[in-house]
């Protein structure tokens, strides 16, 4: 059996999580853009979250500075997954749990 590309193998599994849950029309950028939107949220400074997501830093800081930002990395999806974790669960402040109408 042959092993299946990195991108073939997300496309299988994107179509898989799309027919177990029942959601259609999302693309995995859109996965990215969230993330990168709420570390932005999650305070993660820009320079971070831009190395999270794999992109480079350019100009002369991107020439010199070669240090891989392993420890910062790991500290911005800490926070990423402490903020989804509290949206999910209603812990975010100023989140109000709704109650259904009594009949």
């Amino acid at each position: 059996m042959m092993a299946l590309s990195q991108s073939a193998a997300l496309s299988l599994f994107k179509r898989r999580l799309d027919a177990a849950s029942g959601t259609k029309g999302w693309t995995l950028h859109d996965c990215r853009r969230t993330a990168r939107s709420l570390m932005s949220r999650a305070g993660v400074p820009t320079d971070h979250a831009e190395r999270c997501l794999g992109h480079v830093i350019g100009g002369v800081r991107g020439v010199y500075d070669r240090h891989e930002y392993h420890a910062e990395k790991q500290q911005a999806f800490e926070a990423l997954a402490a903020l989804i974790e509290r949206i999910v669960t209603g812990t975010q402040a100023g989140v109000v749990q709704l109650r259904g109408r009594k009949q």
